[in-house]
């Protein structure tokens, strides 16, 4: 009998080490869980937070090129009539050969 009790006893050893193995994993996970939770929230301040900036980057730089623009008609205010209309002219010549070629049409 004492061999069957050596058994038993050791049996109960090696399964409350395996419950001690399986505590200390699962409070290593937890820990783990937290800090990557941690993370996450950290990146994610860091990405609005850079997009932000990017957003107000371009912003800045839309509006000037938009005063640039405003300037150049202003100082320039024939020349920018002739540009505008050479565009048109430009536009509506290619809208014309497209549908020639469309229809079959020599322009």
């Amino acid at each position: 009998m004492q061999t069957l009790d050596n058994v038993k006893n050791k049996l109960d050893e090696t399964v409350n080490d395996a419950k001690k193995t399986v505590s200390t994993a699962q409070s290593k996970a937890i820990d783990f869980s937290t800090t990557l939770k941690e993370k996450a929230g950290e990146l994610g301040a860091t990405v609005k937070n850079e997009s932000v900036n990017l957003a107000k980057k371009a912003r800045d730089k839309t509006l000037a090129v938009n005063e640039a623009a405003i300037e150049a008609i202003r100082n320039n205010p024939y020349k920018s009539v002739g540009v505008a209309l050479a565009i048109g002219f430009a536009i509506a010549k290619y809208r014309n050969l497209k549908a020639a070629v469309a229809s079959g049409k020599n322009a």
